[in-house]
């Protein structure tokens, strides 16, 4: 009945769904020397066309530049560029040439199916996609973020929840040299930075593994006009 919702609004934290799957998939996965850039992709939609959406694309102008930084500074590892699925063609195109000849170097096409990929991975990097998180989060591995434009960015974006969190599960670069430099720490303290990633996922996540049937769980409780699951936080707001 529509009257068990007037004059109240649930709102239940029950988790990330998304990340049910490398919870229960891919918890004891290992690494295998794997080094993935995976770059915020163009918008090809239209959505996405402000100043800031632009400076958090780094593909178009580093691309290149990026992933030749990272075959020569890692020979001994894979390095994989990951495009989006729906990534400009001809930008593709383009890094593809320019690292086809390295023989550590393979394209991914697997698009939104990255999982398998990630769990073989050592360190992913990024700039301003959200896969960074996912990724960190998910399986508790650090994150190499590249900012070229990190001096440029205005002060909303620099203290959003995005950006605050970078260095904690990973780290922060301005230019190739810095990202290769870098890189190379998080791998000689890889496992301690591993494990500030666990922990920064037990402070910030709820039933890490079993968002999905915690919320399922607290849509049905609230459908028969009963609170939420105990083990979930809920606030309750009068209209």
């Amino acid at each position: 009945s529509i009257e068990n919702f007037k004059e109240k609004i649930v709102v239940a934290q029950s988790g990330y769904p998304k990340l049910d799957a490398p919870y229960k998939l891919y918890a004891n996965s290992n690494p295998q020397g794997i080094i993935v850039y995976a770059p915020t992709p163009n918008d090809l939609t239209g959505n996405k066309q402000s100043e800031a959406w632009q400076k958090a694309i780094t593909i178009n102008d580093y691309g290149v530049d990026v992933m030749q930084a990272l075959l020569s500074g890692f020979p001994d590892m894979t390095v994989v560029f990951k495009p989006y699925k729906r990534e400009l063609p001809d930008l593709v195109q383009k890094i593809d040439i320019a690292c086809k000849e390295q023989p550590n170097y393979r394209m991914d096409t697997s698009g939104s199916a990255y999982w398998d990929l990630y769990s073989k991975t050592n360190i992913l990097v990024s700039d301003f996609s959200s896969t960074a998180y996912t990724f960190a989060t998910g399986l508790q591995r650090p994150v190499a973020f590249f900012s070229p434009n990190e001096d440029e960015l205005p002060s909303e974006i620099i203290n959003g929840s995005y950006c605050q969190h970078r260095k904690t599960i990973g780290s922060v670069s301005k230019n190739c040299e810095e990202l290769i430099s870098d890189i190379k720490f998080l791998l000689s303290d890889y496992d301690h930075r591993c494990s500030i990633i666990e922990q920064f996922v037990v402070e910030n996540f709820f039933t890490p593994g079993e968002a999905s049937r915690a919320g399922a769980e607290c849509i049905n409780n609230l459908a028969k006009n009963v609170l939420p699951i105990a083990e979930t936080d809920f606030t309750v707001w009068q209209v």
